[in-house]
């Protein structure tokens, strides 16, 4: 199983340092599940006397996580619907169409994706969607849609070109121009 000493000892250390990295994990796990005075008194015990799910219904309550959790699932699901469409037609144009420039844009676009937008691109944008009233949820999900990068028109330009050309030709042949 083990080919030779060094081996061994290379495990017994990750195995080490996997331990010394769960059992704190475990600890603070297994902690929001004892009550306040459990964890005060009860010493280093793993495993909690009593369960309880007050922690969780407390903090849920306190820290307004309703209005968080619907404000993430808003924001990632106009986010995500916004960028797939306007990538996909990007992407088509670019992919079935002809105009001039098409290469000088397509690489300026590439190009885009070795800047890290965040760190360029946050102030103006910032003071832009603040300027035009954006500085809400809407105006984040706008900015997340249109700042989405080349990335994804990268991969979906690579998509659209495992799709035949005659397909197009036969959607337009039975009328679907």
């Amino acid at each position: 199983m083990y080919k030779n000493k060094s081996s061994i000892v290379a495990y017994l250390f990750l195995i080490s340092i996997a331990v010394f990295m769960l059992v704190p994990l475990l600890y603070t796990i297994s902690a929001s599940f004892k009550s306040n005075a459990e964890i005060l008194l009860g010493g280093a015990n793993l495993l909690p006397k009593k369960m309880t799910l007050d922690n969780y219904v407390q903090a849920w309550r306190l820290a307004n996580f309703d209005t968080y959790t619907f404000n993430s699932i808003r924001l990632s699901l106009t986010t995500t619907l916004g960028v797939v469409f306007f990538t996909s037609l990007a992407a088509y144009v670019f992919n079935r169409g002809e105009f001039w420039g098409k290469k000088v844009l397509y690489t300026i676009f590439l190009a885009t994706m070795f800047v890290s937008a965040g760190s360029i691109m946050l102030y103006p944008i910032l003071k832009l969607a603040t300027a035009i009233s954006l500085n809400n949820l809407t105006g984040v999900s706008i900015v997340q849609i249109f700042t989405a990068g080349a990335a994804n028109l990268f991969l979906t330009i690579g998509y659209l070109k495992t799709i035949d050309i005659e397909v197009d030709e036969a959607a337009t042949i039975d009328g679907c121009s």
